[in-house]
């Protein structure tokens, strides 16, 4: 068969439309592979009545105004406070870390004594500061 021929006989052929709607042949084999259940739906319908249910409980309740007298409430009794002895006070040393964290570190003798020498005393870092200080920075 010549080219001629061949190239013809296959301009004169025609795309046959398809019979099958793609989209729709997988939208309802997606919608025929559920399982129908009626457990969602029952349990809506319970949750729905167990609603209802709460509201008129609450909206037949017996409201309170200002006006109505109420009882007064009943005194308690006194509560007797008891004193204790007061405890000895510990003597702290000067570099134990309770004190340095109060007072903060003793100032070196170099260091000298008209503040032309500024030190800035280190911050308490708490739990949950996250941001950096500014002595870091």
């Amino acid at each position: 068969m010549p080219p001629d021929d061949l190239l013809r006989s296959l301009q004169q052929l025609k795309p046959v439309t398809p019979t099958l709607n793609r989209d729709q042949l997988l939208f309802e084999a997606g919608r025929r592979s559920v399982r129908h259940s009626m457990a969602w739906p029952m349990a809506t319908m319970a949750s729905l009545l167990l609603a209802c249910a709460s509201f008129l409980l609450h909206w037949q309740q017996p409201r309170l105004h200002p006006s109505i007298a109420q009882e007064p409430v009943p005194s308690l009794p006194e509560i007797v406070v008891q004193q204790t002895k007061e405890e000895p006070h510990e003597v702290l040393s000067p570099f134990s870390y309770l004190t340095l964290r109060e007072e903060g570190f003793p100032k070196p003798r170099h260091v000298p004594s008209d503040g032309s020498y500024d030190i800035k005393p280190m911050p308490i870092l708490t739990a949950g500061s996250y941001a950096s200080p500014d002595w870091i920075r």
